[in-house]
């Protein structure tokens, strides 16, 4: 909803909103790099089809992170270009 009503506020607001998003989502895209070897660890107690789906689950947590990000950077470039 940020994104939908930013264009009524200022380009440098607009901005920084979206590089606050960015950084939101490299911090997320950080604590997550303990998750593999986590599931790896547990995995060993459950069946293993459970362990796939953890991993299905994490990795997907870092395939939209990485989307957000891309899709952030590519916002600011048309604000930018739109100045």
């Amino acid at each position: 909803m940020r994104v939908f009503f930013s264009g009524s506020t200022t380009v440098e607001q607009s901005i920084d909103m979206l590089n606050k998003f960015i950084d939101d989502c490299t911090q997320y895209i950080d604590s997550m790099d303990k998750v593999p070897s986590s599931i790896n660890e547990y995995s060993k107690f459950v069946n293993p089809m459970q362990s796939l789906y953890w991993k299905f689950t994490s990795d997907y947590g870092l395939r939209l992170m990485k989307m957000n990000i891309s899709w952030a950077k590519d916002c600011i470039k048309q604000i930018k270009n739109m100045k």
